[in-house]
């Protein structure tokens, strides 16, 4: 790593959990909610943690609080945030976040938080990736192999890491952009990972289902939380 390398983090968990018809941040798995299981990796990794909420704000606030994975050095290194204007969509609450960020940053991960199961060494490939490969500006952990998405044999998901020097660009964008397009006008780095969750998101009572299973076979994984 870089010397005296800066990292810090944000966490969307801003928006209505429609499609789960239950506040999703909240849903356990295994007795650990998703948005704490989601937060364990980044703060293991970086310097300071943004949690940025919206829908349900004063929950999420209680739920950080009563958190008693979470030890009180990382609660130490989590500010959360409220997005007034969630509603509309999740690049406002990308740009919430990124207004937080301390100016000593150098390196800002983006994700998501109902992906509970990214392992922290999926960020610390980031941070290689960052600290070897100057000439780019957005990082992304990729899954190499058979079948994956789009029969490419590759499978792009997050964390994300992006340079602090496109903050300003980001910023000047409109709300109700979309973060993957407005990335487009940088430079790109697919860093391969061998972490199958970093697409395993939990949008709906399916995908719940499949994750409370996956939980009971996680015994043989090194995972962060059993």
């Amino acid at each position: 790593m870089i010397e005296n390398t800066k990292f810090e983090g944000i966490i969307l968990a801003a928006g209505l959990s429609k499609r789960m018809n239950s506040w999703k941040p909240g849903i356990e798995i295994d007795d650990i909610p998703i948005l704490i299981r989601a937060i364990v990796p980044m703060v293991q990794i970086c310097d300071k943690v943004i949690v940025v909420g919206g829908y349900n704000y004063n929950s999420l606030v209680n739920l950080l609080d009563d958190s008693i994975v979470l030890s009180k050095k990382q609660k130490d290194k989590i500010r959360l945030i409220e997005n007034k204007n969630y509603i509309k969509g999740m690049f406002s609450s990308v740009k919430c976040g990124i207004q937080n960020v301390s100016p000593e940053s150098n390196g800002i991960f983006i994700s998501l938080g109902d992906m509970p199961f990214v392992l922290s060494s999926t960020y610390q490939k980031l941070i290689e990736c960052f600290s070897e490969e100057n000439q780019f500006e957005v990082f992304k952990p990729a899954l190499f192999g058979k079948g994956n998405e789009n029969n490419s044999g590759i499978t792009v998901g997050h964390p994300i890491l992006i340079k602090s020097t496109i903050v300003s660009h980001i910023l000047q964008c409109k709300d109700d952009e979309i973060l993957k397009d407005v990335l487009q006008a940088f430079k790109h780095k697919i860093c391969p990972v061998k972490d199958r969750d970093i697409n395993t998101d939990i949008d709906n009572i399916s995908d719940l289902q499949t994750a409370k299973s996956y939980m009971k076979n996680l015994k043989t994984y090194n995972r962060e939380i059993k």
